[in-house]
């Protein structure tokens, strides 16, 4: 992604944009309150029957209690966001989804859209604070909550702070074996659960195929983030029906440092955007600080002011968000970590420039992979009885899974045959398609190359761009499978729906070496 969208909510609906301009704006003239939310539910009513009609877009009312975190005086509601993170568009785990708590008391509230096909889905969420200083760093404590929203019902639900979920029974199907000493001094421990196909006890003189995934908390198991991409279960009905060949899978967990783990490059992010006219937002003392800013990608933000606070508009958002005074001339976004960092260079007393930063991250890529090829794949080799070899031998994941598995099919030989999903191509400036273009090995990868419409447009963009450029450097079209799933978003049930896929071509690829 370009400059300020690397990471970025998505957010562009009628009905939330009318509640933003109603919480932001309306406020200070209309009186009393109800009148403003009366107009309001007037015009999301309206919106809302009409496109439901059409089946796509379905609301979920939520309250959030936030009463506990206040009491206990971490919590200021004037200076931080206090929203939801989830798994399903307009939600996202690496944004907040900013309620509102418009009679101060400390109930925060939100109406999410959600656009989908389906009678009903589930949504993974949880509660999260953008402030500073907070604990756990804002995230709500234990498990996503998972709520089901209906087409056909008014979908409402209520989450308080210190709210769990009730504990989720075990999801497993089929011989799966649990290894926890799998160690290496440079990485954090993880599990890594091992599959094993029908009859493998039986079939005592038979050797298997091996596909290992990222991400192994969630392939077989609920309980991990409330959902799950079901390999055993499609798994064990692919091979029980003769569908596919058996196969042994080893899904390798993460750990809290993931995003360092399945990165190739340490992000270095640093930007600087210029000054737009001289058009201010806002009459206070912050308003010499607002206005229209652009980058050298031509990527726009722009800054206002409102009750004396300073708020931003990222490129390809439609919500306002708050920032939070670092000193007299610095603010930090929460929500992308960023730092804005305002220079007044003239006379005029207003910032010319904007400089923008954000901790660096990421980078220990190699590390892991290295783990998966010393440390894990050796002792699965030599405990079960596997077909070590490359063409035998596949490696998947999703979203940072995708860029990690893409990489290591550019740098380590072991694995032949690569699942790549929802590929998180915008890390560090698209630094994965720099690396395809100077790429000059072994092109018989074969790579399943997968994205849903429901990710975002950039997303879409990026892995179309990953597509096209596999193409220019010599993958053949045999040796590569794209699949666009029209409306899929970017989580577990959308990874899950495909695993008949991807099971079904891991399997032609493994013949094709017979």
């Amino acid at each position: 992604m370009k400059a300020l969208s690397a990471i970025r909510r998505v957010s562009s609906d009628n009905e939330h944009f009318l509640l933003t301009i109603c919480r932001y704006d309306f406020m200070i003239y209309l009186r009393p309150l109800t009148f403003c939310l009366f107009l309001l539910v007037i015009a999301i009513s309206e919106n809302v029957s009409a496109q439901a009609q059409k089946g796509d877009t379905v609301l979920l009312f939520i309250e959030l209690d936030m009463r506990e975190p206040i009491a206990q005086g971490w919590l200021n509601p004037e200076q931080e966001i206090v929203g939801l993170r989830g798994d399903t568009r307009p939600l996202s785990w690496g944004n907040t989804y900013a309620a509102s708590d418009n009679d101060n008391d400390g109930v925060f509230n939100a109406r999410i859209p959600f656009v989908f096909e389906e009678k009903e889905i589930s949504v993974s969420l949880k509660i999260k604070v953008d402030g500073t200083n907070n604990p756990d760093n804002g995230w709500q404590k234990g498990r996503n909550h998972v709520v089901a929203i209906n087409r056909s019902e008014k979908n409402y639900t209520r989450i308080a702070w210190g709210d769990e979920p009730e504990e989720l029974k075990p999801t497993f199907s089929g011989n799966i074996q649990r290894i926890d000493d799998l160690k290496d001094d440079s990485l954090k421990d993880r599990p890594v659960y091992v599959y094993l196909p029908p009859n493998y006890e039986q079939e005592t003189d038979r050797t298997y195929p091996v596909l290992y995934l990222h991400d192994g908390q969630n392939v077989f198991d609920v309980r991990a983030v409330g959902r799950e991409w079901e390999v055993d279960e499609t798994a064990e009905k692919l091979i029980k029906n003769g569908a596919i060949e058996p196969l042994i899978i080893v899904a390798v967990g993460n750990t809290e440092d993931r995003i360092d783990e399945y990165t190739p490059t340490e992000q270095t992010w640093r930007h600087s955007l210029k000054r737009v006219g001289e058009k201010q937002d806002g009459d206070g003392r912050l308003s010499i600080y607002t206005g229209i800013f652009i980058t050298a990608e031509n990527d726009t933000i722009r800054i206002r002011e409102r009750f004396s606070q300073l708020q931003v508009l990222n490129p390809g958002e439609s919500e306002w968000q708050k920032l939070i005074a670092q000193s007299d001339s610095a603010y930090y976004q929460p929500d992308t970590k960023i730092t804005l960092h305002f220079q007044i260079l003239n006379s005029k007393l207003l910032a010319e420039e904007i400089i923008a930063t954000r901790p660096l991250r990421g980078g220990n890529g190699n590390r892991y992979l290295t783990y998966l090829t010393n440390v894990v794949k050796p002792f699965v080799d030599k405990k079960y009885r596997t077909k070590p070899q490359p063409e035998y031998t596949a490696l998947g994941g999703s979203s940072l899974g995708g860029l990690i598995t893409m990489y290591a099919g550019l740098n380590y030989l072991e694995f032949r045959h690569l699942l790549v999903l929802s590929p998180s191509v915008w890390w560090d400036g698209q630094v994965l398609l720099k690396m395809i273009k100077e790429f000059d090995g072994d092109k018989n990868h074969s790579i399943w190359l997968y994205i849903g419409t429901g990710e975002g447009d950039d997303m879409v963009r990026n892995t179309e761009r990953l597509k096209k450029l596999l193409k220019e450097k010599g993958w053949k079209s045999d040796r590569m499978n794209y699949l666009k799933k029209v409306n899929a978003t970017h989580t577990e049930q959308a990874w899950a729906n495909q695993g008949a896929a991807f099971l079904r071509w891991i399997n032609e690829q493994y013949k094709s070496t017979n």
